[in-house]
């Protein structure tokens, strides 16, 4: 049986079918509209792919008829239970599927492609690994990097981001763990 979730969204997008295209830049930022996301695997036996010698090939669907938003300036929380397709989802959001999802997907009102994707947008995986001998500030500014190799840039961005998250005051805190509490 496919597990499914819905993204809330606002109404009034639903209701325009997402919108037209306009004249935004990365710096303001980039939306992104899913409409219908599905995503289907082939289930194997024995190591090999069904279908091969004749069989009907059986598939697993584990998104079915996905929809949302996700806007600049905003943080969208994908919540469900374990097993239920969060994962699968933002993998094939970002492009990270050997098999095309269904469905339709824009940004900024523009049919997306994943080389337009990857030229705007960065994807961590939820095993992101945090260094416990770093600092927060360490931490942010090494993640900065994903967006630009000029240290100045990346320093704005560090204090940008140790800003927007309130962790002024943790800055010079280490991450901690096993290791370093």
């Amino acid at each position: 049986m496919a597990h499914t979730f819905d993204v809330e969204m606002e109404a009034s997008d639903a209701e325009r079918g997402f919108p037209a295209a306009e004249e935004e830049t990365v710096e303001e930022g980039v939306r992104l509209d899913f409409l219908d996301v599905t995503f289907e695997v082939c289930l194997s036996r024995g190591g090999r792919k069904r279908g091969s010698d004749g069989e009907q090939v059986r598939k697993k669907r584990i998104l079915d008829g996905i929809t949302g938003t996700m806007t600049p300036g905003n943080v969208l929380y994908i919540m469900g239970a374990s097993g239920v397709g969060k994962s699968v989802l933002l993998d094939s959001l970002a492009g990270r599927t050997h098999v095309e999802p269904g469905g339709q997907q824009w940004l900024n009102g523009v049919p997306k492609s994943r080389k337009q994707f990857r030229n705007v947008a960065q994807y961590c995986t939820q095993e992101v690994v945090l260094y416990e001998s770093l600092t927060v500030e360490e931490t942010l500014f090494y993640a900065a990097a994903f967006y630009t190799k000029e240290e100045p840039e990346r320093k704005k961005r560090t204090q940008e981001a140790l800003r927007i998250l309130n962790l002024e005051e943790q800055a010079k805190v280490r991450i901690g763990g096993t290791v370093f509490r």
